[in-house]
C-alpha cells in the first residue's frame, strides 16, 4: 500500500552463488535530494540543503542501500535512528522534525525500483566458496584506502564476517565511521533535469521577449515611414 513502508526483494543470485559488493566501492548520494526516487528540494523546503543537519543521514541511507546484503526497510529503520539523532541535536529541533517526517513519508511512497537499481549497481555474484575470500580482499582495500593504519584489523573483522548481513553490517559501520571520505556526492539527476528545464524555459522566454521588442521596433519603423510619405 502506498505511504506505507515497503519490503523490496534483496538482490539474489543463481544457486550457488553469493552476492558482494563490486570493487572499488562507488558509494554515491545526491543527498537528501534524491529521497522518495528524486526531486525532493521541490517538495520539502530546504530539502535539498547541503548543510541541513539530516543531510548525513540521507547519504548514509543512499549508502546503505548500496550495499549487498542489506534491505530496503533496514536502511529505512536506520535513517530513522539517525535522523532522530541529529533533530534531538539541531539548533531548530522543530524545524527539523518537520522537515524528517516529509522524508519519511517520501521513503515510504519510494517504490522498489530504487532500491533494485541500487543494488544491481553495485553488487556481484560470486562462488559462496570465494566469498570470505572476497570480502576479505574488499575490506583489506577499504582499510588500505581510509585508513592505512589499521590494516592489521582486517584478517580479525575478516572472519567475523561469516555471513552476507554481517558483512553488510560492517560495510556499514565503516561507511559511517569514515564518512564523509566514503561518499562521493553528486547532484540528484531528476533535480538537475528539473532546472536545466527551467534554465531553458528562462532562455526561451528571453528570446520570446527580445523578439517582441524587434518587432515592436521594426513596427514603430513602419509607422515612422508612413508618416514621411504622408508629409
Amino acid at each position: 500500500m502506498d505511504g506505507e513502508p515497503k519490503f523490496c526483494k534483496p538482490y539474489k543470485c543463481s544457486k550457488g552463488k553469493t552476492p558482494v559488493n563490486k570493487w572499488p566501492l562507488s558509494f554515491k548520494s545526491s543527498g537528501c535530494a534524491s529521497l522518495g526516487g528524486g526531486g525532493m528540494s521541490m517538495t520539502v523546503p530546504g530539502g535539498s540543503d547541503k548543510n541541513g543537519p539530516q543531510e548525513g543521514c540521507c547519504d548514509q541511507r543512499t549508502a546503505c542501500l548500496q550495499i549487498c546484503g542489506n534491505t530496503k526497510m533496514n536502511c529505512d529503520e536506520e535513517f530513522k535512528q539517525c535522523t532522530n539523532d541529529v533533530c534531538s541535536k539541531a539548533t531548530d529541533e522543530k524545524k527539523c522534525t518537520e522537515s524528517t517526517s516529509i522524508f519519511s513519508i517520501m521513503i515510504n511512497f519510494e517504490n522498489c525500483s530504487t532500491y533494485d537499481q541500487q543494488q544491481y549497481s553495485h553488487c556481484t555474484c560470486v562462488a559462496t566458496d570465494d566469498v570470505p575470500n572476497a570480502q576479505k580482499e574488499i575490506l583489506r582495500k577499504f582499510y588500505k584506502k581510509f585508513s592505512p593504519d589499521s590494516i592489521d584489523k582486517v584478517d580479525g573483522l575478516a572472519e567475523k564476517v561469516d555471513t552476507p548481513r554481517k558483512m553488510a553490517n560492517l560495510l556499514g559501520k565503516l561507511v559511517k565511521k569514515f564518512y564523509p571520505k566514503t561518499i562521493q556526492k553528486i547532484k540528484d539527476p531528476q533535480q538537475e533535469r528539473m532546472e536545466r528545464m527551467m534554465k531553458d524555459g528562462d532562455y526561451a522566454k528571453e528570446k520570446t521577449e527580445e523578439k517582441e521588442v524587434e518587432e515592436d521596433e521594426h513596427r514603430e519603423e513602419d509607422e515612422e515611414d508612413e508618416d514621411v510619405q504622408e508629409l
